[in-house]
């Protein structure tokens, strides 16, 4: 799924008509093609008969499925579609549930305009365009290939693992690295392109998704956590000299 021509199409999924209709309204100036449905139902409907949505902008609390619900389908069905969160409910615990449910933004409500605009063009150009400052759409790491454009990864033995936009370029920027730390701030501005509050948990909860997928497949590949620092990505084979290197 994912848009042809030169204008994003943005799907917004609200029940509240009013915050639905600015945020409609804020797309509309930026000149984005835009589609508003009240509720989870009409969301999923509107993506089994639409071909070109590049980003879904999802309320969370809603009635029949929530909005994590949602996200949760639209991974299953729809794969690497963008998904930003816009919710009232702020707090960590729903950031991380809306992170692990695969949504690759969460911003809360009331929020400013400015800064919702400011992401979904982040979003859009991450997803289109790759990640800015990328050696290449393929990075070969140890045995490893990653895929930037088909958004997989390929383990040694073949194994071939579907990865969302937001993993790939937390994967991506870990592999260009192997060996080395990579601190939390630097995966958070190659991933996400901007800064964002310092008690967010979206790095963690991202490396968290990633060593279920990669090493729950393959005990060659490690994604080791350097405490109080951040990350490295080995070869199981090197973690041992690594550590004892450290």
């Amino acid at each position: 799924m994912g848009h042809s021509g030169s204008v994003a199409r943005i799907l917004v999924v609200d029940d509240d008509p009013v915050i639905r209709s600015v945020v409609r309204f804020l797309l509309l100036e930026q000149r984005y093609a835009v589609a508003a449905v009240g509720g989870t139902d009409g969301a999923l409907r509107t993506l089994a008969v639409e071909n070109e949505v590049d980003l879904v902008i999802l309320d969370v609390k809603m009635p029949g499925k929530d909005g994590f619900e949602c996200c949760r389908q639209i991974r299953k069905h729809y794969g690497p579609l963008p998904v930003l969160f816009l919710s009232q409910q702020s707090d960590v615990d729903n950031r991380i549930t809306g992170f692990e449910a695969g949504g690759d933004d969460y911003l809360a409500k009331p929020f400013d305009p400015r800064e919702l605009l400011s992401r979904v063009g982040a979003i859009l150009a991450r997803h289109q365009w790759g990640t800015p400052g990328s050696t290449g759409s393929v990075v070969s790491c140890g045995g490893m290939e990653l895929d930037m454009t088909g958004l997989h990864v390929t383990l040694p033995g073949k194994v071939v693992i579907a990865l969302t936009p937001t993993e790939a370029r937390v994967l991506q920027h870990l592999l260009i690295n192997e060996g080395r730390i990579v601190s939390r701030d630097h995966i958070l501005q190659a991933a996400w392109g901007c800064d964002y509050e310092s008690d967010s948990n979206q790095v963690e909860v991202y490396i968290r998704r990633l060593r279920r997928k990669i090493e729950s497949s393959s005990s060659e590949m490690l994604i080791e956590t350097v405490r109080g620092v951040g990350y490295r990505f080995v070869a199981a084979k090197q973690a041992k000299a690594v550590l004892t290197a450290v």
